[in-house]
């Protein structure tokens, strides 16, 4: 009898530290989205443009597009705008002339760019320059996935088995081109990735 009670009393404490132990709490700046858009923020776009066609393009206008075939699928809305609005931030910073492309956006442009506002956009032609460059992109890879930390397994049983950390990549892996947009000429083309890493 003293023996089944013993084990009861052991199993509750094990269950009652097991359960204090295992807690977790992330706050927002630790969520997957801001490590996803931290990721975005860390494409190295100005690297990327090759330094023999810089001071060309600094002084040209640039556009950024996607290359996918369906804009319209929500799905990837939200995607390709964290993309863009990175892209884009980070070509500002680095003395590019970017053009606005943003649909809504432009159609409030559309409306304004008269003496007199006008109450809804037509199809004619804006007085909005056109772009001498176009940087469009193709969205590889944006997301996040886990695995174990990468050291020996001796140490990993030892330190790790109790507090069960994974490793979180949050990973943007994009095709990109700098295309002439009055004679379809690419001028460079490939790859951009980033990737940012903790333990949780």
């Amino acid at each position: 009898m003293k023996h089944k009670t013993g084990y009861l009393i052991l199993s509750i404490i094990l269950l009652l530290t097991g359960c204090a132990s295992n807690k977790v709490s992330l706050d927002y700046d630790n969520s997957n989205p801001i490590k996803i858009e931290e990721s975005a923020q860390n494409l190295e776009i100005a690297e990327f443009l090759h330094p023999s066609i810089e001071k060309e393009i600094n002084n040209g206008a640039i556009a950024i597009r996607s290359i996918e075939s369906d804009l319209n699928d929500p799905l990837d809305t939200s995607v390709r705008c964290l993309i863009e609005d990175n892209l884009i931030t980070s070509l500002i910073d680095n003395g590019y002339k970017i053009l606005e492309r943003d649909p809504d956006i432009l159609d409030n442009l559309d409306r304004e760019s008269s003496d007199k506002f006008r109450l809804s956009s037509d199809a004619n032609a804006t007085n909005l320059n056109s772009a001498d460059y176009i940087l469009s992109y193709r969205v590889l890879e944006c997301g996040i996935s886990y695995r174990m930390p990468e050291q020996d397994l001796s140490s990993f049983k030892v330190s790790n088995a109790l507090t069960k950390q994974v490793e979180r990549i949050a990973i943007t892996r994009l095709h990109l081109r700098l295309t002439d947009s009055k004679t379809s000429e690419i001028i460079t083309a490939g790859l951009l990735q980033s990737e940012i890493k903790d333990l949780i």
